[in-house]
């Protein structure tokens, strides 16, 4: 199974000219890890690869990540950094979650786990609750 990703679609075919990610999905963990490898090797002046599970690959660019996004959004927003609240689950969130006010899953990557303020069970809705209550409580 592979999906692409374009800037404004989730899902597009492999030649689409704005593609952004790369998702691929192995038989096997030693498939996975051995393909990592070789695009590794291969493209790591040009790609960041990350394992989303043990069979389960992410394939992006290495001139950006999510944290540089949010970024470029907060300068175009005029919003104060101390106001942007995240949550992720995976290798590619570390930068993010480093970043910002980050949250994690308790399923997460350990990597990510170790550097989170703090973990939620399952959704990011669970999240936007709990910061909302404590919101106002400070009022």
């Amino acid at each position: 199974m592979q999906f692409f990703c374009s800037e404004l679609e989730s899902r597009v075919e492999k030649k689409h000219k704005d593609l952004t990610k790369i998702y691929a999905r192995y038989e096997t963990k030693e498939k996975c890890i051995k393909i990592m490898g070789k695009l590794k090797e291969k493209f790591d002046n040009y790609i960041n690869v990350y394992m989303v599970s043990e069979t389960e690959l992410e394939i992006i660019s290495n001139k950006t990540n999510k944290s540089s996004a949010i970024q470029e959004l907060l300068k175009l927003l005029e919003i104060s950094e101390e106001n942007v609240y995240t949550i992720g689950d995976g290798y590619s969130d570390i930068k993010m979650i480093q970043d910002f006010n980050g949250y994690c899953m308790e399923n997460s990557v350990d990597e990510l786990k170790e550097i989170c303020k703090d973990k939620v069970k399952a959704s990011v809705s669970e999240l936007i609750i709990e910061l909302d209550a404590m919101n106002d409580q400070i009022v």
